[in-house]
C-alpha cells in the first residue's frame, strides 16, 4: 500500500480470505455495470432530479458505463418482436410460465403479455447495447401515451430484471440503479426499490387494510418504502422464489380489462425480517445505508403503486431528514449487510454514512 499497490491482509482461509474473494467480486460487478436509460429529455428527468447526471465521472472513477436511447428505439423492437414469429412465441413462454407459477393471476392474459412485450424489448435493447442493468423515466414515458397505447407500464419488467440479476430501477433514478447494484452483488440477492416515508397509524392510510407481522408493535413511527417492484429472488438468486401473484395495475374502464402487471409478494411471510437499505447522493461520492425489520406491508390487494414495505427502523424521521442529500428511491435487500458495505465502500474509495448503524 505504501506504494500504492492495493493490498488486503486476511487472517484465515474459510472466513477472512473467502469474504474478501466475495468482496471484490462485488466490487468488480458494481464496477463492471454499464446503464441502460431509455428517455427523450435526457438526465436529470422528471420527476427525479436527484440522479447521477455526470457519466464521465461515473466512467473515470468507476469504469461504469451509460446508453440513452429513445422512447422511438423501444418501439422500434417492440414492432420487431410483433413481426417475428420465434420471438412471440418466447413472449408467450415467458408469460405462459409466470402466470403458471403464480399463487392467483388478477389479469387477463393477453394483458399481461403487453408487459413481457415491454420486457422482451427491453433486455433485447440491453443484449444490443451491451448493457446489464436499466432504467425508464417512467413518468416522462407516461406522458407519451406510449404505455397507454400499449396497454402495458415498466413494472414487471423491473421485477424480472432483478430477479435475473440485473439492477433495474423506476423514474430514470440513477442514483437508486447504483445502490441497487452494490446491494444485489453484496447479498447477491434481488433489491427491492421504493420512496421513503416515515409513516404512523391513522396517517395517510388506514392501517386496518393492510398486513402485518404476528406480534408487530404498530406504535410509534414507522418507515415505509413503497414502490411497486417486488423481486421473487429476494431471498437468493440460488434459492427457490417467493410465493406470488400477478395483478393489474390500472382498473378495467369501458370494456377495456385491467392492464400493466405486477408481482404481489406478501411481505409478512418472509421468514427474515432484517434489511439493509442504501442510497447514493447524486455525485456518487457517498451512500446513505441503514437497517430495518420488516413488521408489515401494504398494497398487496390493491392496485396502482401501491406495494410497500413497513419497517421498525430506529429514529425514522431523523433518516429522512437525512435523504436530503441524496433523495427519494432507496434500495433494499434482505439481511444485514452493513459490515461488508463498510469494506466494499472504502475499496471503492467512497464515503459510507450510516443512520444508528
Amino acid at each position: 500500500r505504501s506504494r500504492g499497490l492495493e493490498g488486503y491482509n486476511t487472517s484465515d482461509y474459510d472466513g477472512g480470505f473467502t469474504e474478501l474473494v466475495s468482496l471484490l467480486r462485488a466490487r468488480k460487478a458494481f464496477q463492471q455495470m454499464k446503464m441502460l436509460l431509455i428517455t427523450n429529455i435526457g438526465i436529470p428527468g422528471y420527476p427525479v432530479t436527484s440522479a447521477v447526471r455526470d457519466f464521465q465521472d461515473l466512467k473515470n472513477r468507476f469504469g461504469i458505463g451509460a446508453a440513452v436511447i429513445s422512447f422511438q428505439e423501444l418501439s422500434d423492437e417492440r414492432d420487431r418482436i410483433l413481426a417475428d414469429k420465434d420471438s412471440m412465441e418466447a413472449v408467450q413462454g415467458v408469460t405462459d410460465a409466470l402466470c403458471r407459477n403464480a399463487q392467483a393471476v388478477h389479469m387477463d392474459r393477453k394483458m399481461l403479455m403487453g408487459d413481457i412485450l415491454v420486457y422482451q424489448s427491453v433486455k433485447n435493447l440491453m443484449r444490443k447495447h451491451n448493457c446489464n442493468a436499466f432504467s425508464i423515466e417512467c413518468f416522462e414515458w407516461c406522458g407519451s401515451r406510449q404505455p397507454d397505447r400499449w396497454k402495458a407500464n415498466p413494472c414487471l419488467t423491473h421485477s424480472l430484471n432483478i430477479d435475473e440479476g440485473y439492477p433495474s430501477a423506476c423514474e430514470g433514478d440513477l442514483c437508486a440503479l447504483l445502490a441497487q447494484s452494490l446491494l444485489m452483488a453484496v447479498a447477491k440477492r434481488s433489491s427491492y426499490i421504493g420512496n421513503c416515508n416515515v409513516t404512523a397509524q391513522g396517517r395517510k392510510r388506514d392501517w386496518d387494510t393492510e398486513r402485518w407481522v404476528d406480534g408487530a408493535d404498530r406504535q410509534g413511527e414507522k418507515l415505509w418504502v413503497g414502490h411497486n417492484v417486488p423481486g421473487r429472488k429476494m431471498l437468493g438468486f440460488g434459492g427457490p422464489e417467493l410465493p406470488y401473484e400477478i395483478r393489474d395495475f390500472i382498473a378495467p374502464k369501458e370494456n377495456v380489462p385491467g392492464w400493466g402487471g405486477s408481482l404481489k409478494i406478501d411481505l409478512t411471510q418472509i421468514r427474515e425480517r432484517t434489511v439493509t437499505i442504501g442510497r447514493f447522493n447524486p455525485l456518487a461520492t457517498r451512500v446513505l445505508v441503514t437497517k430495518g425489520e420488516v413488521i408489515g406491508m401494504r398494497g398487496f390487494d390493491t392496485r396502482g403503486c401501491s406495494f410497500g414495505a413497513i419497517m421498525n427502523v430506529e429514529d425514522p424521521t431523523g433518516f429522512t431528514r437525512k435523504c436530503s442529500n441524496y433523495g427519494t428511491h432507496f434500495a433494499l435487500v434482505y439481511g444485514d449487510w452493513t459490515r461488508e458495505l463498510r469494506h466494499v465502500a472504502e475499496m471503492l474509495k467512497i464515503d459510507i454514512e450510516f443512520h444508528n448503524v
